[in-house]
């Protein structure tokens, strides 16, 4: 029955969720989660290091397989779950209900460069300090400073732009089901 009240919009599509309030919502949970998990292990792998740069600044290197194997296993989950999300919203979006999760293929691997890229800031603040004449002191600063920034801000930003594509990518292959 249509009344004078019921608006046109709601006589040509059915309520919908709002795409990007969907998206900020089935996301939020998965980036918190892989967010602690990747501060944890940016935290692990800088209380390593400063004490083998306390004992030996000059015989030290920075160890980027160390810091891939924590982050590595924590972005593929990441991207997974980001995917799955993408599929199911756009089931939801679709008004599918009946979704079969079976044809869901999460990604078996990425290519991404976040170890390598923390780790190429760790050394560039180590190289700039002794280029310096920095003693131990600046350089465990310097060091600190590098992780500080990627605990802080970095991170987030890589698991934000990485969660939203793969989310966009299972929205495609969601709608594609």
């Amino acid at each position: 029955e249509i009344s004078e009240e019921t608006a046109i919009e709601d006589l040509i599509a059915p309520e919908r969720p709002d795409p990007l309030e969907l998206r900020d919502r089935s996301l939020l949970p998965v980036m918190n989660r892989a967010l602690r998990a990747v501060k944890r292990a940016l935290s692990e792998i800088q209380n390593g290091q400063m004490e083998r740069l306390k004992e030996d600044l000059e015989g030290f290197e920075s160890d980027v397989a160390a810091l891939g194997a924590l982050v590595d296993p924590e972005l593929l989950i990441l991207v997974r779950e980001a995917h799955v999300a993408g599929v199911e919203a756009a089931a939801t979006l679709a008004g599918a209900d009946d979704l079969d999760r079976s044809g869901i293929e999460r990604p078996a691997a990425i290519d991404v460069l976040f170890a390598q890229d923390a780790h190429a800031a760790v050394v560039e603040a180590i190289d700039t300090e002794k280029a310096a004449g920095s003693g131990v002191g600046e350089v465990t600063a310097a060091v600190s400073k590098v992780y500080r920034v990627w605990r802080a801000d970095e991170a987030e930003r890589r698991l934000r732009h990485l969660a939203f594509q793969h989310f966009h990518q299972g929205m495609v292959a969601g709608l594609a089901l």
